[in-house]
C-alpha cells in the first residue's frame, strides 16, 4: 500500500460582492503535508459574447498549479475530504468527466459549518490576534491543522 497519499482538499474563496455565505468552491489535490505546489481544479464562469453579439456566462474547467497557497487572493479556508487513492493522470481523467451544471440550492455542509465558525471566531476581522495562513481542516482525522 502506498504511504503519503495525496489529499482532496475542499477550498472555500471569498466573494466580495456577493452576501455572506456566499462561496466560490475548488478542489485542491495537495501532498499529505499540506506543503509545496498543489493542483487546484474548479469551474468558473466568464462574460462573453457569442457569434451573434449576445453576452453570455458559460461555465468552464479550469485547472492551474498553485505554486504556494499562501498566494491565493480570497482564500477563506480547505477542508481535507478525501485521501488520493489514483495517479494525478487518473485524477485528472475522473474530473474531465464530471458535468459541469450549476445548482442554486447547496446543504449546509460541514464546509460551511467551519467557515461560519471561523467567521464567528471572528477569523477575518481586522482585529484577528489569532494563527496567522488559511484554516485547514481533517475530515479524515477530525481535527484542525495550523500551519
Amino acid at each position: 500500500m502506498t504511504r503519503n497519499k495525496d489529499r482532496l482538499q475542499l477550498a472555500l474563496y471569498a466573494r466580495p460582492k456577493h452576501p455572506p455565505g456566499n462561496y466560490h468552491y475548488a478542489f485542491f489535490v495537495a501532498p499529505k503535508n499540506a506543503q509545496g505546489p498543489l493542483v487546484k481544479h474548479h469551474v468558473k464562469n466568464t462574460l462573453q459574447v457569442n457569434d451573434s453579439g449576445k453576452a453570455i456566462q458559460p461555465w468552464r474547467y479550469e485547472r492551474t498549479i498553485v505554486a504556494d497557497v499562501k498566494a491565493e487572493p480570497r482564500l477563506l479556508a480547505r477542508i481535507i475530504i478525501a485521501k488520493v487513492a489514483k495517479s494525478s493522470g487518473e485524477v485528472q481523467r475522473i474530473l474531465d468527466c464530471v458535468p459541469i451544471y450549476q445548482v442554486e440550492d447547496l446543504d449546509k455542509a460541514e464546509a460551511l459549518g467551519y467557515l461560519d465558525r471561523k467567521r464567528a471566531q471572528g477569523r477575518w476581522d481586522t482585529t484577528w490576534k489569532g494563527a496567522s495562513g488559511t484554516p485547514l481542516i481533517d475530515l479524515l482525522e477530525g481535527k484542525e491543522i495550523f500551519e
